[in-house]
C-alpha cells in the first residue's frame, strides 16, 4: 500500500493519459473519446482534482494505476511494476528478492529453462516425434517455450536442489511432491508429459499444464500446476500475454480449450486464449471484457463444448460483451484445422462467425424434449439469460432470435423474457455500461448513492450515517460499498478512499461504480450537519415506503386467498411501519 501510495503521489493522471489519448481541457476536468470503447461524442473524463478517469459512456473508471492496467493490457501487479520503474521508485526489497514469492518465481523459471533443454535432448525424443506427429515447426514451440518431463522420478528435483534451491520451495512451487515410500522422498510432480509453461501479464512463468504423449496412457490427458502464490488457474488465460497485444477491432480475441488450440490459432494469426482445462470463471471473463471487444467462442461441437459454450456465452453477454460463434467442423477444434494446413479455413470461419442468440435459442430447444413442458423449461432457461444481460440492444436481439425459434410474435416473446425493474437494478449494480443517467439510478437508488458519495467527501459527516443506514440501503452495490466504508471507520474513525478502491481490485463493476461516485459532484457535500440528518431521513423514509407497498400487495394476494390469520399478521406489520414513517 505504500508504494501504490507514493506512485499515486508521483503520477500525474493527465500526463500518464494524454501520452495514449489526446485530451481536451473542458471546464476544470478533461475529455476525449474513450480509448476502450468506441464512441464519437467524447465522454471519456479525467480528473486533475480527484486524480481520476471515468467514462459516461461504457462506465469504466479508476485511478492512473488502473488506466495504465488497461491500457497496456497487464494486471495491477505489473502495472505498480512498470509505474514504479518509470517513475523511479524503489520497489520494496525482501532480502535479495523482489518479493516473498520471488523464490518460487526463480525456481519456475529453472524449471521452464530445464523442461525446454529436456526437450532438445535424446531424453526428448518420443516428444519431439509427438509435436512432429502434430506438424508443429521448432519455431513456434520455441515461441510458446514448450518442453518436455523426463519419464524419472526426481530428476528435475534433484537438478534444482542441485543448484540451492530448498525443498520447500520446490513444494510450494508446486514442481515437487513427496513420495509415497518410506523413507519418503521428493518426486517431480510431472513426468512423461509435454509441457506448457503458462506465463503472466509480464510474461514471466508462473506454472506449468503437461499434457500425455504416449497412447495408452491412462493417466488424465492434462495435468496442471496447483494453486501457489504466483498462480490461480482461475484468475488466468493461457496465451492471454501474447494474445493481448495482437487483440484489435479487426481481430477480437477468440476463446478456445485447450493449449494447442490457442498455439496453433495464434500462428495462424487469431489471437486466441483458453481457460487452461474448466469452465470460464467470473475473473477470466472480466479479463475478456476489458477489451471492450466482440469475443469469437470456439469451442468443439460436442455436449461438453457445447455446455462450455453456453456458460462462457452467458458469463461474457452479463458483462454487455458482444459474442460471436465459430462453426467448426465437426469433430475439428482449431488445432486439428492447422496441423491440417488449414490455417486458412480458420481464418475464414472466424471471420464469417454465427449469431450467438440463434446458437442460445437452438441450443436450449436441443436440450429440452419437443413438448409444451420442454418448451416451458428452454424459455426458462432463456429468460434466466436474458436477466443476466445489462444491455438493451443485446436483450433485444435475444428476443427476436427467441421469437424466431419459438414461433412467437416479438411482443409475445418481449413478455417472456423482459426482465421485471429489480432485475435489471441487479444488472446495473453488477456494474455493467449503463448510459450516464442511469449510472446512479433514480429515486431512492439515487438518494442512496448521494448518501454515499456525501460520506466519501466529508469523513466528518461518516459519525452521523455510522449505524444508521444499513437497513436502508436497495441497491446491492450500494450495500456492499457501504460495508467497506464501515469495515474502515469502525478499524480508525476515518477513510482512505484508495484503500477502498484497492478493496474492490478483483471486482471491476464495483470499483467502476464507485469511481463514478468518487467523479460526481454533489451539491450536497456542503449540507451542515443538519441538512445531513435530513437527507438521511429522506432514505429512511423512502426505504420505508417502500417496504409499506410491497406489504400492501402481499395484503391483497392474502385476502384474495382468504387466508385470515396471513391477513391480521400483514396488517399488524403494516400498522407498525406506518408508526415509525410517522415519526420521521
Amino acid at each position: 500500500m505504500d508504494l501504490i501510495a507514493e506512485i499515486k503521489a508521483r503520477a500525474d493522471i493527465v500526463q500518464t493519459v494524454s501520452a495514449h489519448v489526446p485530451l481536451k481541457k473542458a471546464g476544470k476536468d478533461f475529455k476525449a473519446r474513450c480509448p476502450f470503447h468506441s464512441e464519437k461524442t467524447p465522454s471519456f473524463t479525467v480528473s486533475a482534482d480527484k486524480q481520476l478517469f471515468y467514462c459516461f459512456g461504457c462506465g469504466t473508471g479508476g485511478d492512473v494505476i488502473r488506466f495504465v492496467m488497461l491500457i497496456e493490457k497487464i494486471d495491477t501487479a505489473e502495472a505498480i511494476r512498470r509505474m514504479a520503474d518509470r517513475l523511479g521508485i524503489e520497489r520494496p526489497k525482501y532480502g535479495t528478492d523482489r518479493g516473498p514469492a520471488e523464490p518460487i518465481r526463480r525456481a519456475l523459471d529453472m524449471a521452464a529453462r530445464f523442461y525446454e533443454a529436456a526437450l532438445t535432448s535424446p531424453v526428448g525424443a518420443n516428444a519431439r516425434s509427438y509435436l512432429e506427429k502434430r506438424r508443429m515447426p521448432g519455431e513456434l514451440a520455441g515461441k510458446f517455450r514448450i518442453g518436455y518431463a523426463p519419464d524419472r522420478p526426481d530428476t528435475l528435483t534433484r537438478r534444482l536442489m542441485g543448484k540451492g534451491v530448498p525443498e520447500q520451495i520446490l513444494v510450494d512451487a508446486g514442481l515437487s511432491v513427496s513420495g509415497s515410500e518410506a523413507p519418503k522422498r521428493l518426486r517431480d510432480k510431472f513426468r512423461d508429459r509435454l509441457m506448457f509453461p503458462i506465463l503472466d501479464g509480464a510474461g514471466l512463468v508462473v506454472g506449468f499444464g503437461g499434457r500425455v504423449i504416449r497412447n495408452g496412457d491412462r493417466r488424465p490427458k492434462y495435468l496442471n500446476s496447483a494453486e501457489t502464490p504466483l498462480f490461480h488457474k482461475g484468475k488466468m488465460l493461457y496465451g492471454y500475454h501474447t494474445a493481448k497485444n495482437a487483440v484489435s477491432a479487426d481481430s477480437p480475441p477468440m476463446l478456445v480449450e485447450g493449449y494447442l488450440d490457442v498455439i496453433y490459432a495464434q500462428s495462424a494469426g487469431l489471437p486466441a486464449v483458453a481457460a487452461m482445462g474448466t469452465a470460464l470463471t467470473d475473473t477470466q471473463a472480466d479479463l475478456l471484457a476489458r477489451f471492450r471487444l466482440p469475443v469469437l467462442l470456439a469451442y468443439d461441437g460436442d455436449e461438453a463444448g457445447r455446455k462450455a459454450t453456453l456458460r462462457a456465452a452467458s458469463l461474457l453477454l452479463a458483462r454487455a460483451v458482444e459474442v460471436r460463434i465459430v462453426p467448426l467442423p465437426a469433430g475439428k477444434d482449431p488445432a486439428d484445422l492447422v496441423e491440417q494446413g488449414n490455417s486458412e479455413q480458420l481464418v475464414a470461419l472466424a471471420a464469417a462467425p454465427r449469431d450467438v442468440f440463434k446458437f442460445l435459442v437452438d441450443t436450449a430447444l436441443a436440450m429440452h424434449p419437443e413438448t409444451v413442458a420442454g418448451r416451458r423449461q428452454a424459455s426458462a432457461f432463456l429468460a434466466e439469460t436474458s436477466r443476466q444481460i445489462p444491455d438493451e440492444i443485446l436483450r433485444d436481439l435475444l428476443i427476436r432470435a427467441f421469437a424466431d425459434g419459438f414461433g412467437l410474435s416479438p411482443s409475445v416473446a418481449a413478455r417472456v423474457l423482459k426482465p421485471p425493474p429489480a432485475a435489471s437494478q441487479g444488472a446495473a449494480a453488477g456494474g455493467m455500461s449503463r448510459p450516464e443517467e442511469n449510472l446512479l439510478g433514480e429515486g431512492q437508488r439515487r438518494l442512496e448513492w448521494t448518501c454515499l458519495g456525501v460520506v466519501m467527501a466529508r469523513v466528518d459527516l461518516m459519525a452521523l450515517a455510522y449505524g444508521q443506514i444499513d437497513d436502508d440501503l436497495t441497491d446491492p452495490t450500494a450495500r456492499i460499498v457501504w460495508d467497506a466504508l464501515s469495515a474502515q471507520y469502525e478499524r480508525r474513525h476515518e477513510l482512505d478512499m484508495d484503500e477502498l478502491a484497492e478493496a474492490f481490485a478483483d471486482h471491476p463493476a464495483v470499483r467502476d461504480r464507485l469511481t463514478r461516485v468518487r467523479m460526481a459532484d454533489f451539491p450536497e457535500s456542503n449540507l451542515t450537519a443538519a441538512g445531513f440528518k435530513d437527507l438521511l431521513r429522506r432514505m429512511r423514509r423512502g426505504r420505508l415506503k417502500r417496504k409499506i407497498d410491497e406489504l400492501h400487495v402481499r395484503i391483497k394476494s392474502a385476502d384474495a386467498g382468504k387466508d385470515k390469520d396471513e391477513i391480521r399478521r400483514l396488517l399488524e406489520e403494516d400498522k407498525a411501519l406506518q408508526h415509525i414513517l410517522s415519526t420521521l
